[in-house]
């Protein structure tokens, strides 16, 4: 699997090496890019909806919750800020 990802930052499309169809992206720099700009959305958008709330979270609470929503969070979609409230309802109980 390690080499997939070496072929992959020279700029081989694995998603054309497995299904004969362009990628979405272009390359693993792409994915990287989009993967932290909605790793930045996230963070933004809780904290904004913590701050709006005046909820207070441990370190650990909100490290969770950022990873839980980004994992619950499509690239290619806007953030979902209804799913922040719910998961931050919960993780604030």
């Amino acid at each position: 699997m390690l080499y997939l990802m070496n072929i992959e930052t020279i700029g081989v499309d694995l998603n054309y090496l497995f299904s004969g169809e362009k990628s979405i992206y272009k390359s693993g720099e792409d994915l990287h890019d989009k993967q932290a700009n909605l790793v930045f959305e996230v963070v933004e958008e809780v904290e904004k909806i913590i701050k709006l709330q005046g909820v207070i979270l441990s370190p650990e609470k909100k490290a969770r919750l950022i990873s839980t929503i980004y994992r619950n969070s499509n690239l290619y979609s806007p953030i979902n800020k209804k799913l922040i409230f719910d998961f931050l309802n919960l993780a604030a109980e």
